[in-house]
């Protein structure tokens, strides 16, 4: 898709999180069968971390909007835009690894909690 023929929603998303970004979150870490990883893997764990240290005891929030999320996306991967083109397994993935790292944020929130 040229830049003459991009969306209105191709130009937001362009200048929010840049073409090149978007392309290296894309690179694939590791593929084979349904394992399917690559930086967004990261940053989807990362910031699972994150909330979990931040907002502990909220899990069913989080979940909830990890699969609203990921639904967005998924819808607006049918444009084409290559922030949102999602893959069966890779939304699976995107979802786990969240909570996943939710889930480790919220134990070293309340570890650190007993310490004090």
């Amino acid at each position: 898709m040229g830049d003459s023929s991009s969306s209105t929603l191709d130009k937001i998303v362009d200048a929010i999180i840049p073409r090149p970004i978007v392309d290296y979150l894309n690179t694939p870490i590791y593929r084979k069968g349904p394992l399917n990883f690559n930086y967004w893997s990261i940053v989807h764990f990362v910031i699972g971390i994150l909330v979990g240290l931040v907002f502990p005891g909220h899990l069913r929030t989080w979940v909830i909007i990890n699969i609203v999320f990921e639904i967005s996306e998924f819808i607006l991967g049918i444009g084409g835009h290559p922030l949102f083109v999602e893959e069966y397994w890779d939304i699976k993935w995107d979802i786990i690894l969240s909570l996943s790292g939710y889930g480790i944020g919220a134990s070293v929130r309340k570890n650190l909690k007993l310490q004090k």
